[in-house]
């Protein structure tokens, strides 16, 4: 009965068949072309992402809390006017940006709703300013001597304000009422409140430092030079992590290091590096920053400014007992550019943000962000992909769209462990946001020097591929010489490279799988490990068993693995397939450069690559490989 049954609904389905195929055949709508159908305004472009930043950064901002990085570069926040920003800075642990123009109105931002809270003008010219990590109220310096406590939350100044501490009568007892330069210099040039006392605040001018005491609304010390002493002016200051001294720069290029104890006179002076002696050498100190490292046993000093023939920032090492007596070691963090100021990526944003940071955010005056950590090499922390794009700026761009599977998954597979990402945690995603796009994209970019970046286009926000990152300068050998055209065979990931001189270079990008190594120990038994002497005699014997194995250590020591905190008895690590982020290996590029000089080809033409050993159009060949 079953194959009854199975050949009665067999007969069944073919004659649906069959009557389907009358009833299609008689349809006249499938005559027609279906493109018919679809009209003009079936067909639009939407708006997925943009890219890069519409002007050069001019400010910078950071809370450690929210894990926000605030970048001031044009109206990307409606402001109410086109001013430029000139101070910056967030309320920690909450959305709210605050603002200060060049024409001196406070604006504070809600970055949740990204609308404008409060519009101050302030009466005074704004020459600096200080947050008070933990309230509401921002002081802020003016240029007649006087310091305004501003309430960021309201919107409001307060009541309370000092005066200008220059003038005799607002002077204590201790000081000298007969120095005239009291009287001439009254605009406060740096605030610093104490990073441990909130109710210490260190008044700078011109001349002299201030300590104001905010609750006894008093002078508790004055710290000036002696009468007579060659003048000099006032830079920045910076607090001593103890909170007993302060550092001082000034316009002549050097520290002074004060104390609590004696305010007249300082107690070292030193230049940051030898000069000829001569005025035009001295550059004034125009930041300071001093923080803390992980161990507690020493504090560096990060130093803008003091040297002219130096780009960048001086990191002085000093022993924390002695206190910034002397400093034992001295250091650069480098910049391309000369530095217009920096912030330090703080984990905590107490103790003015100076216990154990991770790094330092440097603003170059051509309007680039460069971080650094603040490990002994000082490596450089990868930016979000607006910032990379200005180290240094982009020239032009090219979308390689739709890369074969196989191609694609080579280029942005590998996990470089190397790099290290700035520590951006905060924000949210937009209602229209998309994370990531079904597609097999990539997006080339031309910086300024004939440096060629790749990015992951497949995510909206662009994810960068630092190990792709291609300089072509140093094989120009220092010619003159600017990218024309690129090119990427997406089969075989070869990439070439056309200058405006007829030099081509031709990259291959390809993943070098290490060989599959029996491991030699697995330490994980250490630990379940008892302290009697028969249990370690077993477990040495276990962990010399394998070494015995003269080929093993050979393999080992030609694989060059060095010991590390994750892998201290020197295990090669496994490898699979390269096709997966967690097991792909290191990635090569084998670049093969040839020069290509004919006198007939037409402006802007190139021909393609002919590597021959014997021809007149081929000058020189060279090939090498460069482990990244």
């Amino acid at each position: 009965m079953a194959i009854f049954e199975k050949l009665s609904g067999l007969a069944q389905r073919a004659k649906e068949h069959g009557i389907s195929k009358s009833v299609i055949a008689k349809d006249k709508r499938l005559e027609q072309s279906l493109s018919t159908n679809i009209t003009q305004d079936n067909v639009a472009l939407a708006h997925m992402s943009t890219y890069g930043m519409p002007n050069l950064a001019s400010a910078i901002a950071f809370d450690p809390w929210t894990g926000l990085l605030a970048v001031c570069v044009s109206a990307k926040i409606p402001l109410p006017s086109n001013t430029p920003v000139k101070y910056m800075h967030f309320k920690m642990g909450c959305p709210l940006l605050i603002v200060i123009d060049r024409k001196n109105t406070i604006i504070t931002i809600d970055l949740k709703t990204k609308r404008v809270h409060h519009v101050v003008p302030v009466e005074a010219i704004v020459t600096s300013y200080e947050y008070c990590v933990g309230t509401d109220w921002l002081c802020l310096g003016l240029v007649d001597g006087r310091v305004q406590f501003f309430d960021v939350e309201l919107g409001i100044f307060a009541d309370y304000q000092t005066p200008n501490l220059m003038l005799p009568e607002n002077q204590p007892a201790a000081a000298d009422p007969t120095t005239e330069k009291f009287k001439s210099q009254s605009i406060v040039v740096c605030l610093q409140i104490h990073p441990t006392d909130l109710h210490l605040l260190l008044v700078g001018y011109e001349t002299a430092v201030f300590l104001w005491d905010l609750r006894e609304r008093a002078v508790k010390r004055v710290f000036s030079f002696e009468p007579g002493e060659i003048e000099i002016r006032l830079t920045c200051v910076i607090w001593s992590p103890s909170g007993h001294r302060f550092m001082a720069g000034y316009d002549d290029g050097s520290l002074r290091l004060w104390d609590m104890r004696s305010p007249r006179q300082p107690l070292t002076s030193r230049k940051l590096l030898p000069t000829s002696g001569s005025t035009d050498d001295n550059v004034p100190i125009y930041r300071l920053a001093w923080y803390v490292d992980t161990s507690l046993d020493s504090s560096y000093l990060l130093v803008a400014g003091g040297s002219r023939d130096f780009l960048g920032l001086h990191s002085l090492e000093f022993d924390l007992e002695q206190d910034g007596q002397e400093a034992q070691k001295q250091s650069f963090i480098c910049s391309s550019n000369e530095v217009d100021d920096f912030i330090m990526l703080s984990r905590d944003a107490y103790f003015l943000g100076m216990r154990d940071p991770y790094g330092v955010l440097i603003l170059s005056c051509d309007g680039s962000v460069r971080g650094f950590t603040f490990d002994h090499s000082y490596s450089s922390l990868l930016l979000p992909a607006p910032l990379e794009m200005l180290i240094p700026p982009v020239l032009f761009a090219r979308h390689i769209p739709m890369l074969p599977e196989e191609s694609f998954r080579t280029l942005t597979s590998v996990v470089d462990p190397h790099v290290k990402y700035l520590p951006l945690t905060g924000g949210s995603a937009g209602r229209d946001h998309v994370y990531r796009i079904p597609s097999n994209d990539l997006l080339t970019t031309i910086h300024v020097g004939e440096i060629i970046k790749f990015w992951d286009a497949s995510f909206t926000a662009l994810k960068p591929l630092p190990y792709l990152t291609i300089d072509t300068k140093a094989a120009l050998a220092n010619t003159k010489a600017h990218i024309q055209c690129i090119n990427l065979n997406q089969w075989t990931n070869d990439f070439s490279v056309g200058f405006d001189n007829g030099t081509i270079f031709v990259y291959q990008f390809h993943l070098v799988e290490n060989q599959q190594h029996e491991p030699a120990h697995n330490d994980a038994f250490l630990a379940s490990c008892d302290d009697t002497l028969k249990e370690l005699g077993d477990l040495l014997q276990e962990m010399e068993a394998p070494l015995e194995d003269d080929s093993q250590t050979d393999e080992l020591q030609q694989n060059n693995v060095a010991p590390s905190a994750d892998n201290p008895l020197n295990e090669p690590e496994q490898s699979g397939t390269a096709n997966t982020p967690e097991e792909a290996s290191d990635l090569l590029h084998t670049i093969h450069i040839s020069h290509i000089d004919s006198p007939h080809r037409a402006p802007g033409y190139y021909p393609k690559l002919k590597i021959q050993t014997d021809g007149d159009s081929i000058t020189h060949l060279t090939s090498y490989r460069a482990h990244l």
